[in-house]
């Protein structure tokens, strides 16, 4: 009997997997339920409200017009909280779901309404943080460490309450600081970067994988605008579940300078990949954890701003793709050119008592 109960645990557990990820947490609301996870909690909220029930929260049309999906009742921001306060799995974390705003009013200039906002580290202060905000086609991102500022961007997501449902999958390694966000990627697409909407690498010691809270939404509690919203088909992984199916790493071209240049103190070192990547770069390193996040990255063009010396300058270079398949190192070598000459004028006074004859005479010389 103790080994059926066994059995039937890990299999409760480990919903999917393959050999690189498994699925953690798995829900599409048909059943009019919301099921356990396999660790903690899973509440639902509203704001300054834990496991709140309906009519406060409804269950809604699911995606596709069939089933049914999870969201606004008597309260319209409603929103899932998978409660852990524990060592995640893995080092890794990847989460899904699909939003749909059927109504919408935009009424308040600076709306805030956080559709993403995990709470992780030992200090339970470590965050990403995702808001609609300023407009329906816009969001604004912020990343926290211990609750400081790591970063912030302002990116474009066209028509988030239009009505229909949108995709929306995160990405976090803990141990090295990166993390991806994607919109709309079609399901089943792995390696076209055109949904990637937000790529951060921190580097390491920044972040940990002690999760405090994971949150499907969110909200802040001050929001004027009027609308209704829903969630559907959640997965939570702890690793990104395409890895399987991408094996193949970026590769690295036209690294640039190279040869001879010309003098200068500093140079931009620019490398382009065969995909969308996260590069990092170091005077000599290629171990991924001691190289230093390029300033431009997440892209297919990686740029850095160097400090050089006259004479041979030399950088190495390693760029790793969202399913953390890394590419062979590259190298800048270049050379940089001694400081040339400044142009001067020279004006030589001979006259007077100065006057030059053969054998003696002197010259005044005025630099200007």
């Amino acid at each position: 009997m103790k080994k059926i109960i066994l059995v039937a645990l890990i299999l409760s557990t480990i919903l999917v997997s393959n050999s690189f990820a498994i699925q953690r947490y798995t829900e599409n609301f048909d059943d009019q339920s919301i099921a356990s996870p396999p660790i903690g909690s899973m509440r639902t909220r509203i704001y300054g409200e834990f496991n709140i029930t309906t009519p406060v929260f409804s269950w809604g049309t699911g995606r596709g017009g069939t089933g049914y999906s999870y969201g606004s009742g008597t309260t319209n921001a409603t929103w899932l909280e998978w409660a852990i306060a524990d060592t995640w799995y893995t080092d890794e974390l990847y989460v899904s779901f699909w939003m749909v705003y059927p109504t919408f009013t935009h009424n308040y200039s600076n709306e805030n309404l956080k559709f993403f906002y995990p709470q992780f580290g030992g200090s339970n202060e470590d965050k990403v943080e995702y808001v609609m905000y300023n407009g329906t086609n816009s969001a604004l991102y912020v990343g926290y460490n211990n609750n400081s500022y790591l970063g912030s961007d302002y990116l474009t997501l066209s028509n988030q309450a239009d009505g229909n449902w949108h995709r929306y999958e995160f990405y976090i390694k803990f141990s090295t600081g990166i993390h991806k966000f994607w919109y709309d990627r079609p399901v089943g697409t792995y390696t076209d970067s055109t949904y990637l909407k937000n790529s951060v690498d921190y580097g390491v010691n920044v972040w940990d994988n002690h999760i405090n809270i994971i949150t499907i939404g969110s909200i802040d509690g001050e929001q004027a605008s009027t609308f209704t919203r829903f969630f559907d088909d959640v997965e939570v992984w702890d690793s990104l579940p395409e890895a399987e199916d991408d094996e193949t790493a970026p590769t690295l071209s036209t690294l640039t300078p190279s040869g001879n240049t010309t003098y200068g103190t500093t140079k931009q070192l620019s490398v382009q990949t065969s995909e969308y990547s996260t590069c990092r770069y170091h005077a000599s390193s290629t171990t991924w954890a001691s190289m230093s996040a390029m300033s431009t990255t997440g892209v297919m063009t990686h740029t850095q701003t160097v400090n050089v010396s006259v004479g041979s300058n030399s950088f190495r270079v390693v760029c790793q793709d969202a399913s953390a398949n890394e590419s062979t190192a590259g190298t800048w070598s270049f050379t940089v050119a001694a400081e040339e000459a400044s142009n001067k004028t020279v004006t030589i006074s001979v006259g007077g008592s100065n006057t030059i004859t053969s054998g003696a005479g002197s010259l005044t010389i005025t630099l200007q």
